[in-house]
């Protein structure tokens, strides 16, 4: 290391330590923010999954329709016409 790049790194860690000692980080407000967070996106979440639930019959038939429908269940949809495998049945339990 050349002596310029030791001086910039000790400017930086000069610097970067008054920072840190500025930074009176409180564990509790940590953990109340962090709750705020969660309880923040918590909220969104379910918002955006009713107005997705709702959304994909409102634009039925539109070109806005794909947006509000999940992948997962037209994956399913178009996976199981394809298959025609039928479940073995029980029978029924007889009484002893």
């Amino acid at each position: 290391m050349t002596s310029q790049k030791i001086e910039e790194a000790k400017t930086l860690h000069n610097k970067l330590s008054e920072i840190y000692a500025k930074s009176n980080l409180d564990p509790k407000q940590i953990n109340e923010a962090k709750e705020i967070l969660n309880h923040a996106y918590t909220y969104y979440k379910q918002a955006a999954d009713e107005v997705k639930a709702h959304g994909q019959f409102v634009f039925e038939g539109t070109d806005r329709y794909n947006a509000y429908v999940s992948e997962f269940r037209s994956d399913i949809r178009k996976n199981s016409g394809s298959k025609t495998e039928s479940l073995p049945t029980e029978e029924p339990l007889k009484a002893i």
